[in-house]
């Protein structure tokens, strides 16, 4: 679809190659770290091997890269060839030279696992095993004998300082303006207005490839780093009003699973949350909210939009009690909540957890508690006069309806108003809030 081919990287980088022979190809981001060795590929349904062979590039920067990138630059800078560059933590390189692989696990040849389900998986266990930064071994994966492709260990998480510099690059925010006619790209909606909190995830989710990109060591920007960018998307030429989200994964904690993996790193062989959660964990929202509370008070008219979910495994009433608190204190101002579904045949369809009706009954709960925040924001609003896209009309209410950008359409409630003249759908007017109607807003167009 679009100007972007399926296999986009292994495509420019043959293209790339057929007319730069002897370029150092170093090739990055998610679909090059994600295919770094034998892989399955949902699109063929195949087990495809390395995509350093099929792209014709030199190196792959696997992980998020900002460390092993310039250490590859540096290398090049001073004159190394690009296939002598072996050495660095976070790539992977490919060699005919089976002298070069030392101090490393071989992992089951490709003939061997694209036919055989076991080796895959149990390759792909090995793998998993080591990407951790301070306990990952360096990996070979042979191709019928004569090819290697060679996996160094991960690249160390960055400090606070360092993730804080990235994000402060003088990034475009934007796809390329050769786009526009075209549309645009609209997978940038989604992120282009969310703050990315901190990265890497202790979870260890089976259905996510997230740790096998950046890892499970928790890794974070400052909250002066953060409130930065919110200060600049708001001042965006397109921005609506509401920042999508702040966070990250493994619900938004802000610190490592705990202190011994900051110098010996994740446990190769365990999960912090499964079976059960290991008592080492430090389970700590303090920072988190913090940064929330500091947001309000450096942008203007935030909205705090979430998504829960109850009956989880491990959910007993006090941490239910402590969830309630936790929204009765925070006021978030939109929050949907969802019953637990346990699908089957998953690990967390068979862990310990409330049964269908107390998670539902629990949402109920939650939604009343919500009902009556709601209500007590709606009342603020009192007096003064919003921003309002029209929607439509409505002849039976006799009265226009639309939202504020606090309002996503068909979940928030609505914005009712009337007005002196008529008002074209689509189009954005001044609604001063005079009165508060099942808890959806109620006013007058144009009303001083």
């Amino acid at each position: 679809m679009g100007k972007r081919p399926d296999y986009a990287t292994v495509v420019y980088c043959n293209l790339i190659r057929h007319t730069y022979k002897k370029t150092p190809i170093i090739i990055g981001g998610i679909e090059a770290s994600l295919r770094r060795l034998a892989h399955y590929d949902y699109w063929s349904n195949k087990v495809k091997r390395s995509i350093l062979l099929d792209s014709g590039a030199d190196l792959i920067s696997y992980g998020m890269g900002e460390h092993s990138i310039i250490e590859i630059a540096d290398a090049l800078n001073a004159g190394i060839d690009v296939h002598d560059i072996t050495f660095i933590d976070g790539t992977v390189f490919k060699t005919k030279n089976r002298d070069l692989i030392y101090d490393a696990i071989e992992l089951p040849d490709y003939d061997e696992i694209k036919e055989n389900k076991r080796s895959f998986a149990q390759s792909f266990y090995k793998q998993y095993c080591n990407t951790d930064p301070f306990s990952g071994k360096r990996l070979f994966e042979p191709y019928g004998g004569t090819t290697f492709v060679v996996q160094n260990p991960p690249a160390k998480p960055l400090t606070q300082t360092e993730m804080d510099e990235v994000y402060a690059l003088p990034y475009m925010r934007n796809y390329h303006p050769s786009y526009e006619k075209d549309g645009g790209v609209p997978a940038i909606r989604e992120i282009k207005f969310s703050l990315i909190s901190n990265r890497g995830c202790f979870g260890g989710c089976s259905f996510c490839a997230l740790t096998f990109h950046q890892g499970r060591i928790i890794q974070t920007r400052s909250h002066e780093s953060i409130i930065d960018e919110a200060k600049q998307i708001i001042q965006e030429p397109d921005f609506k009003g509401y920042i999508h989200d702040v966070g990250g994964p493994t619900a938004n904690f802000r610190a490592p699973a705990c202190k011994k993996q900051m110098t010996k790193g994740a446990c190769p062989t365990k999960q912090c949350l499964f079976p059960k959660p290991c008592k080492n964990l430090e389970v700590d929202h303090k920072d988190y909210i913090a940064l929330l509370k500091k947001l309000r008070e450096k942008v203007p008219g935030l909205v705090l939009r979430t998504s829960l979910i109850t009956g989880l495994p491990g959910e007993g009433e006090e941490e239910f009690a402590q969830l309630c608190q936790f929204l009765k204190r925070m006021k978030l101002e939109r929050v949907g909540a969802f019953p637990f579904s346990p699908e089957e045949g998953t690990p967390a369809a068979a862990m310990e957890h409330p049964d269908a009706e107390t998670a539902q009954a629990r949402a109920e709960i939650i939604e009343e508690l919500q009902s009556r925040i709601m209500d007590q924001y709606n009342e603020s609003l009192l007096g003064k006069t919003l921003e309002v896209l029209c929607d439509g009309y409505d002849p039976e209410e006799g009265r226009y309806y639309g939202r504020t950008y606090a309002d996503s359409p068909d979940i928030d409630g609505k914005v009712w108003f009337t007005a002196s003249s008529p008002v074209k759908t689509g189009s954005f007017c001044q609604v001063r809030i005079t009165g508060v109607q099942d808890g959806e807003l109620v006013g007058q167009e144009g009303m001083a």
